[in-house]
């Protein structure tokens, strides 16, 4: 099988494969062994997406090289518990007192 093939059905594996989350990933293949790039959401996607390669047809080994980086999301309870940010008590004074100017 040419490494073109592997590509494009590596590609199609992992489109079609709901485990994977394919989103940023390089796949180049030669002489049957595959080499993975990108950035995934997390350790669980790397690791599933290269079972998902290792399964494809023609597959001989796989180089995986893609870094896992959690997107960090606050949860609404975790935004709730941060104080809100405004003016620090001295610039209220300051403005209160007509100390401070605006351009």
């Amino acid at each position: 099988m040419r490494d073109s093939e592997i590509e494009q059905r590596v590609l199609k594996q992992l489109g079609s494969s709901p485990l994977t989350g394919c989103r940023e990933v390089c796949v180049v293949a030669r002489d049957g062994i595959v080499t993975l790039d990108g950035t995934v959401p997390s350790r669980r996607a790397r690791l599933a997406i290269q079972r998902v390669v290792r399964a494809a047809g023609g597959v001989i080994a796989v180089v995986n090289n893609l870094q896992s980086k959690p997107q960090f999301a606050e949860s609404s309870k975790e935004a709730r518990a941060k104080p809100e940010l405004g003016p620090t008590p001295a610039v209220v004074q300051a403005a209160a007192a007509g100390a401070m100017s605006t351009y």
